[in-house]
């Protein structure tokens, strides 16, 4: 039976290189994880780099170099031998030979430099980092035909679990699988449009382990802690609509639900969502226009919202969405009124969309 390989992620990847002694002399480190291009540097620095002469045999071009300088001071840097490290590294933080116009001209110390850079530097690591790369730019082709470029985008599930348990069991805590799931849902982080970073993990898992009393990560302790993504929750809520998976629906909204005022903040967010929906539905059918910009500037709203909903689109007809909304809309009344306890008007509500 055909089984779709999984692609290794960098990190592996670069920690296998790194560890061989196979890094490339030259090596571009981007992707959306900042964190993880963060952590590369520092590995290459605590092996190659004698923290007593750091200032000297690791040499940083910084951001603020003007365009027209950066070769020049990368070929000064490369051409000056490490103190008494085993390599000299040279850190790039200026994007400019990596994600410019594939046209333009940085002064006459480029072509010296992409020569270089195809030659290999002895002795020496010479490092770019950017959170995106342009492969048209000679530099870029060379460094990834001579070298080697890191992509450190998203972690997938599995690394991201691995990834937290890791900073946990660091801490001397231990967690259950279940909160385990339960932190990855409460931050978005895994939502397809999410902001929300390892930068941003790690700061909320720092609050949560000191928070933590016992030896036992808890879900009160989760609840307490998580900020997570902004609106990950109903997105990931959504998401489980769409795909029908009532139990993940349950699953969310009774996290949800568990916060302060949690009740009132998943209706709100619901009956949000299915107006939205409603505009986006009417705008599309009744004006004829079906991109999202073009939606989002009608209706008046961040594209970002308007592009969550695009899924939800063939999945209901406008009938089904009012038909929702109503629902929604008397569920809200019947909590108000005291008719039902709000999260059995809620989960009513939820099996009925």
């Amino acid at each position: 039976m055909y089984s779709k390989k999984i692609e290794e992620h960098a990190y592996k990847t670069f920690q296998r290189d790194l560890s061989s002694d196979k890094l490339a002399n030259t090596i571009i480190l981007y992707g959306k994880e900042r964190y993880l291009i963060d952590w590369a540097v520092e590995e290459v620095s605590k092996k190659y780099i004698d923290p007593n002469v750091s200032a000297i045999d690791m040499v940083t071009i910084d951001e603020d170099i003007a365009d027209n300088e950066v070769a020049g001071r990368i070929l000064d840097a490369c051409r000056t031998y490490s103190l008494f490290s085993e390599r000299k590294v040279v850190l790039v933080k200026n994007k400019v030979l990596l994600n410019k116009s594939a046209n333009q001209t940085l002064g006459s110390d480029e072509e010296e430099l992409n020569s270089l850079i195809e030659l290999g530097i002895p002795g020496t690591i010479l490092i770019f980092v950017s959170d995106v790369i342009d492969m048209r730019k000679v530099s870029v082709k060379r460094i990834v035909k001579s070298g080697k470029a890191y992509d450190f985008k998203t972690l997938d599930r599995e690394a991201l679990k691995a990834f937290i348990r890791k900073q946990i069991s660091g801490a001397g805590l231990k967690i259950s699988n279940h909160n385990l799931q339960m932190i990855i849902d409460m931050t978005g982080y895994l939502n397809k449009d999410s902001d929300y970073d390892l930068y941003s993990l790690r700061g909320d898992l720092n609050k949560l382990v000191a928070l933590t009393t016992s030896g036992e990560i808890s879900g009160n302790d989760i609840l307490n802690s998580i900020i997570g993504d902004e609106e990950s929750y109903i997105f990931d809520f959504m998401d489980s609509i769409i795909e029908n998976d009532k139990t993940r629906a349950f699953k969310i909204a009774k996290n949800i639900m568990s916060s302060v005022e949690g009740e009132r903040k998943l209706l709100g967010n619901i009956i949000s969502q299915f107006e939205l929906l409603l505009s986006v539905k009417d705008v599309q059918y009744s004006l004829r226009i079906s991109n999202f910009d073009d939606i989002a500037n009608v209706i008046g709203v961040h594209r970002y919202r308007v592009k969550k909903m695009m899924p939800f689109l063939n999945k209901y007809s406008i009938n089904k969405v009012k038909t929702i909304l109503m629902s929604a809309y008397e569920c809200d009344k019947n909590i108000k009124s005291g008719l039902l306890k709000p999260n059995l008007a809620i989960e009513l509500l939820i099996a009925n969309i």
